[in-house]
């Protein structure tokens, strides 16, 4: 029988978070700091969540095929410590990235509710008026029209409830599909990547449910006083790789991050960088332990056992309005959110 668990975070990729010699990743909780260890074949899944129609298998197996792929072109990152030159590997790497990024449960209930909200707004608008509706299905059968009395009591109750709007398994794989091929990776084509390894000591990364990063933000060209407008992406690889991309093109495709070593830019430091990941998290952060730092508000670091018991989405909420607001208000209620 066809499984019906489907990850929408493949296992190959959350095992380069697996502490060495470690069979099980540490789930920290995001609400309460609460955390458990567990294999990654339980996180990252979704019931059905490659399915469509009464197909569970067909999808399911495609991605199987390209995660094999990926694994692979992965596994020569990591062993030659640079991104790949062959066209095949770029477009598979831009491709796993472009997944991740839109291809998880925050996203499609993102798509979703907008989806209803649209039909919503085009039902109220068909049946405001009978002249409306019956214009707007002109074309229709008018035998097999509904009559606009019926529609427009329809209406009233999918507005109080009464009625809700819901979609076929695989509906949404069409739309993230278009945009994956017409949007991200014709975006990611035009961007500046590079690859951040940490050595030792310079502490490592961490993965989330929901590990892309993606925001614009203002960098100074050297010798200029002008900022200026960028796009930046970051997505953890492993314990000790990070992908970088910016639309300026700072960096080397390799930089190596040591310790003592922030490339005189704390937005690249290891904490500044989980802080990121777990900014996107819809519930979970992924790591090999307890032994990882993220950055805080006051442009220090904390541990990740600090935060056990805490509900560090209030903590990350303070630290990306501190880093990324400059209204002075919102920075102080940031600062005051974090030292509370």
């Amino acid at each position: 029988m066809p499984a019906k668990r489907h990850h929408y975070l493949p296992q190959f990729y959350l095992r380069g978070f697996l502490k060495h010699n470690s069979q099980q990743l540490t789930v920290i909780n995001l609400d309460d700091g609460e955390f458990f260890k567990t294999s990654t074949k339980n996180v990252g899944i979704e019931t059905d969540w490659n399915r469509v129609c009464d197909d569970r298998s067909s999808i399911e197996e495609h991605f199987a095929k390209i995660d094999g792929a990926t694994s692979r072109v992965l596994k020569k990152i990591i062993e030659n410590e640079t991104l790949p030159t062959d066209i095949d590997d770029i477009c598979l790497l831009y491709y796993f990235i472009a997944r991740l990024s839109v291809h998880n449960p925050s996203m499609r209930n993102r798509l979703k509710e907008d989806r209803i909200k649209h039909l919503k707004h085009v039902a109220r608008w068909q049946t405001s008026s009978p002249g409306i509706y019956y214009d707007a299905n002109k074309n229709k059968d008018i035998d097999k029209l509904a009559p606009y009395e019926r529609m427009k009591k329809a209406v009233e109750n999918l507005e109080e409830g009464k009625y809700k709007i819901s979609f076929g398994h695989g509906y949404f794989l069409q739309h993230e599909s278009k945009f994956i091929e017409e949007d991200l990776i014709p975006l990611f084509l035009k961007l500046n990547w590079s690859l951040l390894i940490t050595e030792d000591q310079a502490g490592s990364f961490v993965c989330s449910d929901r590990p892309v990063f993606m925001n614009t933000t203002f960098s100074q060209i050297p010798g200029e006083t002008k900022l200026i407008p960028g796009l930046t992406f970051s997505l953890p690889l492993n314990r000790r790789m990070c992908l970088y991309a910016d639309s300026l093109g700072f960096l080397p495709i390799t930089r190596y991050i040591r310790k003592e070593d922030v490339l005189d830019n704390s937005s690249l430091s290891v904490p500044f960088l989980n802080s990121r990941t777990i900014y996107t998290a819809q519930r979970h952060i992924y790591a090999g332990d307890l032994n990882w730092e993220m950055a805080t508000a006051t442009g220090g670091k904390r541990n990740a056992d600090s935060l056990i018991g805490k509900n560090i989405e209030n903590v990350i909420k303070a630290w990306f309005n501190a880093y990324h607001f400059e209204d002075d208000s919102l920075k102080n209620l940031a600062l005051d959110t974090v030292r509370s």
